[in-house]
Formats: C-alpha cells, structure tokens, sequence
C-alpha cells in the first residue's frame, strides 16, 4: 500500500503504512515485518506480517491482522527451503487464546498454510527462541499470570461479583489502569519434533512452565518494558524485575536474575539474584551473548531517578552469577564519553558491543570493545537518523533500523569491517511518498547563560514550500519527560512535519533536563522545572526573532504535552507568555502539588527533591516555587487545554482546574478530552 501526498497533513500521517518489528535473516536478504495502516472509511486499523526479499517482491504472511511476534527458526540455514518462521496468532475463539503457528517454507509462492505447534490458553507475547540441539529449541513469551501462577485469560476468568477495589499499598493504578492482582511473567518451553527419525517432522510443544512462579517477581517491567527485560539462550534466561522488597511506585531499584536451564524442561528451576552494590537504581537490557556464557546489561546507580546515567556491566561467567565486571568506570572514560546507553548487545563474535545512546539530537549507534579497561570514545557511524533497533549478524555485521524526521523506516547494514553503510530499504523513499525532504530540516545550536553546558540545541523544520525571502509564523515545541528530548526521528503522536506543512516554521529545543547531552544538563532541571529550562526558552525565541529573518516570532505559538504541557501553563503567566499569540497545554501540570496523585510518585519526590512536607519551608519552596497554579493571576493568552481522562501519570484534574481556571478569568480558552485515552494520545 502506497501513501503519497501533498501537502502532508494530519489524515495522512494517520492513515500511512507504518512498518515494525523487524527481523532479518542471518545474511540480512529476508526480513520478516508487521505493516499496519488506519482506514477512517472503515475506521479500524489493519495489520499484515509480511516477507520482503531485499532482492525482490514482498510476500504478505498473514492478512488477519491477528499474526505478531515474527521470528526465523533456523535464520542462519543456507537455502531458502530450509528456514521456518514462528509467530504467534490470536484466536478467534476462545477469545484471547494464542496460537504458536510454524510455516515451514515461508517463501513458497504458493498458498501454504502454517500448521499448530501450540496453543496458549491466554493472551502471550514477546516471543522469543533458542536453538538447543539439531530440531530441538527453547522458546519463552511474555503472559500475564494468575496469583497460582497459571496463565491469565480476562476473557475466560471468573468475572467479580462487585467492581469494588480495596488495596493497602502502592500500586493503586499504574499508567491507565487499575492495578490487579495479575503479574506479568515469563514463560517457557522446548519445542521437539513429533517423530525424531524424521527430519521434517512436525514440532510439538512441551509443558509451559511459568519461570516466576511463587516469586514475587514481576518481568517485564510495567508499563513500558518488553522484550528488552529479558532474554534466552541455550543456558537458560536472564530477567531484570523491581525489588519485590520495596514499593513499586516508591522506587525504581531492579535486580538482575539468571535461571539457568539444561534443555527447558525444567518444572522448579533455580532462581539467581546477583547483588549489585552501590547500584540502586533501574536496570534494562540484558542480552546473553550467543553461546550464552555471558550476560551484559545497564544499572542505574540512584534509586527514584529514572534519567540517571546507565553504565555498562557483565556477568562474566553464566555458571558464576556473582561475577560481575563494571565496563569504562574510570574518570577517563566518563570525560571521553558520557551518555547513558538505553539498549546494549554483544556482536555475534563476543568481542564487542553494539549501543544506543542518544547523542545531541539523535539516538545514535556506537560499538566498542569488549574490554574492562577501554576508555576511548566509542566509534558512531553517521546514519543520518535515529536507531531504533539492531539485530547483529554472524559476520560481525549489523541489521539496523530506524528513522529520522522525514523517513518513518528505513533498513541499513552496517559493515564494520569494510567501513560502509548499505541502505536496504526506506520506507517512505526517504520522504518522497509522504511529500517531504531532510532539506526542510536542520539541527542549530545557540548560546544559553542559563545551561550548565553554555548551549542549546534545536530542531527546525520548514514547510516544503518554504522561501527564505518569505516570513512565516512560529510553533515552538516543548517535549515531555522532562528528561527526554526532540530527536531526528519520527513521530506518529508529535510530528513537526504536521505542523510545518500547515505554514509554519517548527522549533522544537532541547532545553535544561534534555537526555543526549551529557548527565549534567539532564540532571540539572532538578528543582528547576520553570527556571533553567524557561530561561533556555527565551534564549531560543531572543535568537530566532534577531537572527532568523523568515521568522515572524510577533505569529508564535507554543505547545507542550507532559512536562511540556507545564511549562505552556508556567509560560502562561510569565512574561514570555505575552510574546505568544496563542498556548497548547496536553495532558500538563497546573498544581505541581497535585501531583502526589501521580502513579510513580518516586518521579514528582525525585523531581521536587524530596517528598510534600507541609512543616518543612524548603520542601513547601520546591513543591511550590514552579507551581503554574500559583499565577494564574497573569493568565491572558488564548489557550486549548488538552486533556486524557485515563491519564493516571497526570491526572485530568489538572487540566479542569487550568481550564476552570482561564474560563474564570474570561481568556478565550477551550478543553478537548479523550475519555479512553491516556497519557499518550494513540
């Protein structure tokens, strides 16, 4: 299915084929890939697993749109006949049962049914597999589980007699629901063939065990983690989890566990808790190595600061758990490179790492040595684009995926050894079919006294019919976190492209507390919500009014969603808000107070340094000194409040009382709400 369009609009960025969850065969020729796209003549969205030869056609799986979780069996066999793809299907009936289904020749042209390895008697995701022996694998997917361990089904469980919920500890809700007693888990089984004299035989499933069962543990981690919390190998598997010590919505300090496997049919398999140290704070990635003697992972050392730096550590030796080796934690290495990496693999040899890091506006690839002592700085190849995910391959290579502000998706190879990147395939022929061109975009950085680096970076995109001659009004974007950051990547929620095309210049900054720009000036937004960041803003908007020409910054308008929705109400009454003709506050903070009805309250005790204390004039100070709530005195500029009645981060109360607010008032104002939506608009 083909987009192309001009100008770009809204529909179009809604209704464009989207393309995921890749995975390439061992010599990167095939790639398996789900394709989704909205109808709003139909007004559903439609999802297909489709096979793509990078030497050919493209060849459509599944058009049910229930096939996800696409895997290669045998991605390393020679010869197009010899591979086998697994993926999971959802059943129409039962409802929320799942399908393990096998095609054993995926690039038959013919019709070729795949057959049933198993069925999973509720919803399960997150496939993974590992090869264990000649037709003899382990696989493990992710479930939610029953308090006796069993798989959950919310379709098939008994239905409560009183929708009353009682609880007396942190989680009450979590994101956009209500905390159950249900946890997500890892499960797992081999996969054997039904008759082992013959080659081709049928696989057939054993027993599922539930690897935390009587735990306590909970992994992936809610809301957001996935696959990136745990990972297998002919070893057995390695997880990280949140201490079940402590309260989920108190803390972020994780654990990392190994449950070592001989050939997963284990039914009461050993559970290993490795002891960190000093390293209190969240953990993510942990990826064996490929004959499974190792593990890597990230661990954050402060608990509560989920935007603390990630560093680098190896389990040394999968038989000795305990053995854990710290990897660039000299003081030369931290100067020579300070990101904090968000995702971490070993290259197929074990001799290096592959990381994403984000890097002065991009999520950018590095590789470096697997070496205790390594204190260079991590080599980066220009891809033009921000990595979304990376799939190493047996010659030392890598499969890279990614995006930038003009392409949804594009495919490259990356050869380390030659020194060359291969473009496999973009998406959207680098913005062609979407109507747009990198040219419209540039990366700009200016002085600002009041960051603690002296400096800060934006994007700007221009409308594709831009004339330097002309001037054109300004959206100036505020990203959420506040410790996250404008990336040269796409978007299907916050495009710049959507605004740029309705004649606007687009500044999106990444001001005091942005990731990608050294700790310091993340962490530095700590107790500073509406100072050092506000002050960058001005900064930016002092500099494209006496700098850029074809800016008309008297036509400015500001939008925020998050933390980027606060600071549209901070600016509403401070006197940068009178130099805006218009304001656009989504799912924002009004009362910085009110937020101790957050889901994660250890974000609001971290962010305003310590928790509410009413008899304490430096805790009342740092709740209050940012608080918008606090000025509406100055509320004068016309502004849309938006606002999700399931968003349980920020909740709707803060977007009532700031429309309240501005209707009392008499500001020209309107509220939009989303009554089944959350945090993020979908």
């Amino acid at each position: 299915m083909t987009i192309k369009a001009k100008p770009f609009t809204p529909e179009v960025l809604i209704t464009a084929p989207r393309r995921s969850a890749e995975a390439p065969t061992d010599d990167a020729s095939n790639v398996l890939f789900q394709e989704s796209w909205y109808s709003f003549d139909e007004g559903k969205t439609f999802s297909e697993l489709r096979l793509a030869r990078l030497q050919g056609e493209t060849r459509v799986l599944d058009s049910t749109g229930r096939a996800s979780n696409a895997v290669w069996l045998n991605p390393s066999l020679k010869g197009e006949r010899r591979r086998a793809v697994l993926l999971l299907k959802e059943r129409e009936q039962p409802k929320g049962a799942v399908d393990l289904l096998c095609y054993e020749n995926p690039f038959d042209e013919r019709v070729v049914e795949p057959y049933v390895v198993a069925t999973f008697a509720g919803p399960v995701a997150n496939l993974k597999v590992t090869k264990l022996g000649d037709q003899y694998y382990g696989i493990a997917v992710i479930g939610k589980a029953n308090r006796n361990g069993t798989l959950y089904n919310p379709n098939t469980a008994a239905k409560p007699k009183s929708t009353a919920k009682l609880y007396n500890s942190l989680f009450v809700r979590h994101w956009d629901q209500y905390v159950t007693p249900q946890r997500d888990s890892i499960f797992f089984a081999a996969l054997l063939p039904r008759d082992t004299s013959n080659p081709n035989s049928y696989l057939f499933m054993t027993t599922l065990q539930n690897a935390l069962k009587g735990t306590g543990l909970e992994s992936p981690i809610p809301t957001f983690g996935g696959d990136d919390h745990f990972d297998i190998s002919p070893t057995g598997i390695t997880f990280v989890a949140k201490d079940p010590d402590l309260s989920p919505a108190l803390h972020t300090k994780c654990n990392i566990y190994l449950i070592p496997l001989a050939n997963f049919l284990e039914t009461t398999p050993t559970i290993y808790t490795v002891d960190m140290g000093d390293f209190l704070g969240a953990m993510t990635s942990p990826r064996f190595n490929s004959d499974g003697s190792k593990v890597v992972f990230l661990a954050m050392r402060k608990d509560g600061y989920e935007a603390d730096r990630n560093e680098i550590f190896v389990m040394e030796d999968t038989t000795r758990p305990a053995w854990i080796s710290r990897y660039r934690a000299s003081e030369r290495a931290k100067e020579e490179w300070d990101r904090s990496p968000d995702s971490i693999c070993f290259d197929t040899g074990g001799q290096k790492f592959w990381v994403t890091a984000e890097e002065a506006g991009s999520k950018s690839l590095f590789y470096l040595p697997v070496n205790t002592e390594d204190t260079s700085r991590p080599h980066s190849p220009t891809l033009m684009g921000s990595v979304s995910s990376i799939v190493p391959l047996p010659d030392g290579n890598a499969f890279v995926t990614g995006s930038n502000l003009v392409d949804d998706s594009f495919w490259k190879r990356l050869s380390i050894t030659k020194g060359e990147i291969f473009d496999l395939s973009s998406h959207s022929e680098h913005g062609r079919l979407l109507s747009l061109s990198i040219s419209q975009c540039a990366s700009v950085t200016i002085s600002s006294r009041s960051s603690v680096v002296g400096k800060v970076q934006y994007w700007e995109f221009r409308p594709s019919h831009f004339d330097p001659e002309k001037q054109y009004p300004l959206a100036l974007l505020i990203h959420g976190g506040p410790q996250g950051s404008w990336s040269n990547s796409w978007s299907t929620r916050w495009n710049p492209a959507v605004f740029a095309e309705q004649g606007y210049v687009v500044v999106c900054p990444n001001i005091t507390g942005s990731t990608g720009f050294g700790q310091a000036f993340t962490d530095s937004i700590q107790g500073s919500w509406g100072g050092r960041p506000y002050q960058d803003l001005e900064a930016v908007l002092d500099h494209l009014g006496h700098s850029i020409r074809y800016i008309d910054t008297d036509r400015a308008v500001a939008l925020g969603a998050s933390y980027g929705g606060f600071m549209a109400n901070w600016i509403q009454g401070q006197p940068l808000g009178r130099r805006f003709k218009a304001l656009v506050t989504h799912d924002g903070v009004f009362s910085t107070t009110n937020e101790i009805a957050t889901d994660e309250v250890y974000f609001t005790n971290h962010e305003f340094c310590g928790p509410f204390d009413p008899s304490s004039p430096s805790s009342l100070k740092s709740w209050r000194e940012y608080s918008p709530a606090l000025h509406i005195d100055k509320w004068a500029t016309p502004h849309l409040i938006i606002h999700s009645e399931k968003d349980y981060r920020l909740t709707i109360a803060d977007g009532m009382a700031a429309f309240n607010a501005l209707q009392q008032k008499g500001v020209e104002s309107e509220f939009l709400t989303f009554p089944d939506e959350n945090h993020f608009v979908q």
